[in-house]
């Protein structure tokens, strides 16, 4: 059986900060990245806030390697910059080729209702970041299900 692993990283975009032109591009990289990771095996989940990607992305190791080299060639990421890789016994988002989680949905999370308050999401630790999505992505029934399994 192929190694799963599950990668968090970060990266800024090259898009102008056009509220209108931002929202386009991550719309077309959500739809594509489904795609793509539908295609490959892969899950995760992605937050784009103040100009920055930060993405769980977790799957058998080689389409994990694909995916990155993939990112890394697409000219709306720079500084992409690998904030942990592990391998991993099982997924945190397995039915999702990829959530979109919004800023201020982690924001509220964090904060409660965060209003007046900017919050750097690509500060929070990583082994933070991708329990904090899944907990905002799957569902609580399935997550608690998990749990029930684990500790049968």
């Amino acid at each position: 059986m192929t190694r799963q692993e599950r990668i968090v990283y970060q990266s800024h975009t090259t898009l102008l900060p056009d509220a209108e032109v931002i929202g386009s591009a991550i719309d077309d990289i959500v739809e594509s990245a489904r795609r793509n990771n539908e295609r490959h095996g892969l899950t995760g989940a992605l937050v784009f806030s103040d100009g920055m990607f930060m993405q769980v992305l977790e799957g058998p190791a080689p389409a994990v390697d694909m995916a990155m080299a993939r990112i890394q060639e697409d000219k709306r990421h720079k500084d992409i910059r690998i904030l942990r890789r592990e391998t991993i016994d099982s997924r945190m988002f397995p039915d999702k080729p990829l959530a979109f989680v919004s800023a201020a949905t982690i924001r509220e999370a964090v904060m409660g209702s965060g209003k007046g308050f900017s919050m750097d999401i690509c500060r929070l630790p990583p082994d933070i970041f991708a329990p904090l999505l899944r907990s905002l992505v799957v569902p609580a029934a399935m997550s608690a299900s998990s749990a029930i399994k684990r500790s049968a």
